[in-house]
């Protein structure tokens, strides 16, 4: 049985039914058959064979169950318990290693999460044994890999394509795609190609085919990252709304504040600042302040939380917020510095005082840079004149006027 010799071929199945069609069921040794089906069988033809013997021997097929998890004990690899490397084992590996040399981090993770959806909505009970032992494995593959993109979205690095795709897997689908179009935009004005359109629309088919789904599911761990779940459609992103957003061009638009920089010139939230919340809520009561009592406006209507975006764009290459909500806050803030009369000054001497008490750090070579091309180089503004707020002596404008940020900042701690 499973044998093909010389031009006599014949299909997997078409063998296993003609050896249960001229043996006696009686004389089958079960354990005997199941190995030589999982040593002999790739997955395409064990489903075959399995799906026929529960349709047409249900008998036997559950007699190959049992014996199947008579060896599948504990859940344990039960290849090796044998001193066996069963065919569908085989296979998968070296899916999976193909997979890792020749393609990259974001469509390997993409082949996996594939894998795990197709075999766990597997239905035949044989398989569901076989599969029991899979899962596990394919879950620890998972995590690792998962854990090189996280890192790779964490080095605050120019981003490809793949790894933006990658935002589904990691975030709620509409922060994700939030991240995803400011990525598109910083891609775009990154690249030289001309067949960015192309590659994009090559880059989103490959990555599908790959996942073997429609639309990319967040992934979620249990509280011991041991397992996993995914999101329904309903939760997750599809490819027909992300095809549609490339295909619209709306990325091409109107760029957003600091998109320029590199990110080595902006602030590093992990190392230039001591505590991110306390800097964040810093900045916003210091804008909702000024912009209540010197702009005369409402806040609340804004719909803007002014220090939390300022704080994100002037930290992340890639800020999680939309490119309208960046540049309506650069504007107000722009506002702010032309109109409100005690802004600036009380702006600076908070700055410079955070400095001094070690709540922020390399400010002084940074800021200067990013603040200026953040407000477009406004007047009085340059990079020159914005170095002096940091200097010790007589030429900062407001050495004298520390007061000021002293009595401001001891209402935030009150209010933290």
């Amino acid at each position: 049985m499973f044998e093909k010799k010389n031009i006599e071929l014949q299909s997997y199945l078409l063998q296993f039914k003609g050896f249960i069609k001229s043996t006696d069921y009686t004389e089958i040794n079960i354990k005997d058959l199941l190995l030589k089906i999982l040593d002999t069988l790739n997955e395409e033809d064990l489903k075959d064979v399995i799906d026929y013997t529960e349709s047409e021997y249900p008998h036997l097929f559950a007699g190959l169950v049992e014996q199947l998890e008579n060896i599948a004990i504990d859940n344990t690899y039960y290849g090796k318990i044998l001193g066996r490397d069963f065919k569908l084992f085989e296979t998968i590996r070296r899916q999976t290693i193909e997979l890792e040399l020749f393609h990259n981090t974001e469509m390997h993770l993409s082949f996996l999460v594939g894998m795990y959806i197709k075999y766990q909505n597997e239905k035949n009970q044989l398989l569901l044994v076989l599969i029991r032992t899979l899962l596990p494995g394919i879950t620890a593959l998972i995590k690792q890999v998962l854990a090189l993109v996280k890192s790779r979205i964490d080095s605050n690095q120019i981003l490809s394509i793949e790894t933006g795709l990658c935002f589904f897997f990691i975030y709620e689908k509409d922060i994700a795609f939030k991240k995803f179009k400011i990525l598109m935009t910083k891609n775009v004005e990154n690249t030289r190609s001309k067949t960015y359109l192309m590659e994009y629309w090559q880059t989103l088919n490959l990555f599908f085919n790959r996942l073997k789904l429609h639309y990319i599911p967040k992934i979620i761990f249990d509280c011991n990252l041991l397992e996993i779940s995914l999101t329904t459609e309903n939760d997750s992103i599809t490819k027909t709304s992300i095809k549609n957003y490339i295909d619209s061009d709306d990325y091409l638009s109107s760029s957003y504040p600091l998109a320029e920089l590199a990110a080595n010139q902006l602030i590093n939230p992990m190392l230039d600042i001591k505590d991110y919340d306390y800097l964040e809520k810093i900045f916003e009561i210091l804008f909702k302040e000024h912009y209540q009592k010197d702009l005369k406006k409402d806040y609340k209507s804004l719909n803007l939380n002014l220090g939390e975006i300022f704080l994100n764009n002037i930290c992340n290459p890639i800020p999680q917020y939309q490119k309208n909500d960046l540049n309506r806050t650069k504007i107000i803030i722009q506002e702010l510095f032309l109109f409100a009369p005690n802004f600036k000054h009380l702006f600076f001497v908070i700055i410079f005082v955070l400095k001094g008490k070690n709540e922020i750090f390399k400010w002084n070579t940074k800021f200067p840079t990013v603040l200026s091309n953040y407000l477009g180089k406004m007047k009085g503004l340059s990079e020159g004149s914005i170095k002096l707020y940091f200097r010790n002596d007589e030429e900062n404008p407001v050495i004298c006027q520390q007061d000021l940020a002293i009595s401001f900042l001891k209402l935030i701690k009150k209010t933290t």
